[in-house]
């Protein structure tokens, strides 16, 4: 009974009648004595308004019609094309000029530098980031961008780019080019890099990539889970080169790769790319003394100058070690200290440096030779006084690099003030 009283839209009334009819008659007395017309008010108010016929002029459809025609039989020098682009307020217009573009470029993708392809499309390019241009005609750019991204367009990009005969010029112009179409050309980059034998080709293919910047990281993610461990290495160097910390989470499950070679170039990317998770990552192969991975993330957190790596890196210079067993680690983790250069490590490497032993000499001179050229990084003030003092060290060796980094310490200091 609810449903049907609801079809006929009596809603506001209270029944104790049962029977629909005389309810729907008693409804009509009401609505008549309200002067209000039954029928009028049957009609459901949420259906939408009748559409309302179409205004266009007939006159313009037919200049549409004969502007795209003119258009397409026209044989329109391209630089001509694009300066009417330039100039053009119409938008109409506008549009037919974009479509005669797609229409007429893939006639000059055998220029050697594709010259007036790669005009073309950095003149879309920057017409359709334009705010100040009418949306009309920066959506007319994206849709002809879109037109010319297609696979078969962008390997003739490829193949003049890796062209043996092609100037760096032209490469960088065909790289600039390419970067318009973005994560388009960032995946066609990358099958053509995954395919490639050549090693030259290789390393052109990862340059362009590099330069395509952040656009090419999610091509290159998604090459990641390849069962081939040489373009899983490809894809994490080319990633730590870009230095787009959100892909640290996609590098660093591959610090514990099957293959050395990719778990090594995992921590090359991520010393790249650097930030907080990053350098807990490297942290961790430290801490934990890995080693095949520690030795290499020593020079990483070394050549990221985090201060907060100095702490680790203290706690393995100065853990118990006489007979010089971790040699090589407390070496890279001397040096590390120096490129950080925070004076917090003064202190240890002045240790270092006082230390001489009879056992094991050369290894300790060795050792404190990596301390002198720290501390000629940090140059504090009890740095300045110990090398002062080694420079008149017995060991000719220790005497002649103390000097030395004194006279850098000075040197610096001059081209400072």
């Amino acid at each position: 009974m609810q449903e049907l009283l609801l079809q006929q839209r009596i809603t506001g009334l209270f029944l104790n009648e049962t029977d629909l009819q005389t309810v729907q008659a008693r409804r009509e007395e009401i609505l008549i004595e309200q002067g209000l017309d039954p029928e009028l008010l049957d009609k459901n108010p949420f259906e939408p308004p009748p559409e309302t016929p179409s205004s266009a002029d007939p006159d313009d459809t037919l200049l549409s019609e004969a502007l795209l025609e003119n258009l397409t039989s026209a044989q329109l020098d391209p630089e001509e094309l694009l300066q009417q682009l330039e100039d053009e307020n119409s938008d109409q217009r506008y549009r037919l000029l974009c479509q005669k573009l797609v229409v007429i470029l893939p006639e000059h993708l055998h220029e050697p530098e594709l010259n007036t392809p790669r005009k073309a499309l950095l003149l879309l390019a920057r017409h359709g980031a334009q705010k100040a241009r009418n949306n009309n005609q920066r959506r007319a750019c994206l849709e002809a961008l879109d037109q010319l991204g297609s696979p078969e367009l962008l390997q003739f990009f490829i193949n003049a780019l890796c062209d043996k005969h092609q100037h760096s010029g032209g490469r960088n112009n065909i790289i600039e080019a390419m970067s318009v179409l973005q994560d388009k050309a960032a995946v066609v980059l990358v099958d053509r890099l995954v395919k490639e034998d050549n090693s030259q080709v290789r390393k052109l293919l990862s340059e362009a990539l590099v330069k395509l910047g952040n656009c090419a990281a999610p091509a290159l993610v998604d090459r990641l889970a390849d069962n081939r461990w040489y373009i899983v290495r490809n894809a994490i160097a080319i990633l730590g080169k870009i230095k787009n910390r959100k892909t640290v989470i996609h590098i660093r499950p591959y610090l514990d790769h099957r293959d050395y070679r990719v778990r090594r170039e995992a921590v090359r990317a991520l010393s790249l790319v650097g930030g907080p998770v990053a350098f807990k990552s490297l942290q961790a192969l430290i801490d934990g003394r890995d080693r095949e991975l520690c030795p290499l993330a020593i020079v990483a957190l070394g050549a990221m100058q985090n201060e907060a790596a100095v702490d680790p890196l203290l706690r393995l210079l100065g853990s118990f070690d006489p007979m010089l067993k971790n040699f090589d680690l407390k070496k890279r983790a001397i040096k590390a200290l120096g490129a950080i250069g925070a004076p917090q490590a003064a202190p240890a490497l002045i240790k270092v440096l006082k230390r001489k032993r009879f056992w094991k000499r050369n290894l300790y001179n060795k050792l404190r030779s990596c301390a002198i050229q720290a501390l000629g990084n940090i140059a504090t003030e009890n740095s300045l006084a110990a090398l002062e003092v080694a420079s008149k060290d017995s060991s000719p060796l220790i005497a002649h690099i103390a000097r030395e980094a004194l006279d850098k310490i000075s040197a610096r200091t001059k081209n400072e003030s």
